[in-house]
């Protein structure tokens, strides 16, 4: 059973692969919004660390270099969104900034997209937010690794896609070690907002002294009108971490 739960699940960031140069399409009124691929990305993560938020369009030519709409703009329900290259990541429109910074489930946002030489001819499309949020996971401070753990989290959907990465803290010979287990949240377990992490888990590396929990759901839509790639990410995340004791 654990075999079947225990999945090396590899999910593939698309919103990060763009390179860090702009792309000549920045320099030209575009017309057909075919020639670009568009990456809306919102995220909520609760982590050890803190809370963070991101909502942000991005656009990329064939060659995945970042492009800006010269002389044309994007619209998020109604307000003007700015392009933001301030953090790092490349060059995007910042939806969350211009919404005044609050994300917000079960919410529908409307947006419009105008090419410089299309002025007369904009591209709409809409995104709804995840239902179900992540705001708290139910898990003690400490747990002995001879007993299964019961993880519970607060808000649930069976409709919604849920994975779980376990991320084991152990020693080998006196050196600090890792060990992650990716895990496929069943819809039966969707549907109650629980899970049950088998003590075998804790038990197979020697000297296990802790355990980080991070928990996942999310969506993903395509984006019409644009290049056939264009996507849609919504993520809710949520990460814990528990003492492992004997």
């Amino acid at each position: 059973m654990k075999n079947l739960l225990t999945i090396t699940f590899i999910f593939f960031s698309f919103f990060y692969f763009g390179c860090d140069s702009d792309s000549p399409l920045s320099d030209v009124d575009l017309k057909d919004p075919s020639v670009l691929t568009a990456k809306l990305f919102v995220s909520k993560s609760d982590l050890v660390e803190g809370i963070s938020r991101t909502m942000k369009l991005t656009f990329y030519d064939k060659y995945s270099n970042y492009v800006t709409l010269k002389n044309g703009y994007v619209k998020v329900n109604g307000f003007n969104v700015n392009i933001d290259s301030s953090s790092g990541e490349g060059k995007f429109y910042n939806i969350l900034k211009a919404i005044g910074g609050q994300l917000k489930k079960n919410t529908t946002y409307n947006f419009e997209v105008v090419l410089g030489g299309a002025q007369d001819n904009p591209v709409n499309f809409s995104f709804k937010t995840l239902s179900a949020d992540l705001t708290s996971l139910d898990i003690p401070l400490s747990h002995s690794k001879t007993k299964d753990l019961r993880v519970k989290w607060n808000e649930y959907s069976s409709t919604q896609k849920y994975e779980m990465e376990l991320t084991i803290f152990y020693s080998e010979f006196g050196t600090p070690k890792t060990f992650v287990y990716n895990i496929l949240i069943p819809a039966d377990s969707a549907a109650i907002g629980a899970y049950t992490l088998n003590k075998s888990y804790f038990q197979d590396r020697s000297f296990t002294n802790k355990a980080k929990i991070e928990l996942k759901t999310y969506k993903k839509e395509k984006i019409s009108n644009f290049a056939e790639n264009s996507e849609a990410l919504c993520e809710y995340i949520i990460t814990r971490e528990v003492n492992i004791t004997n």
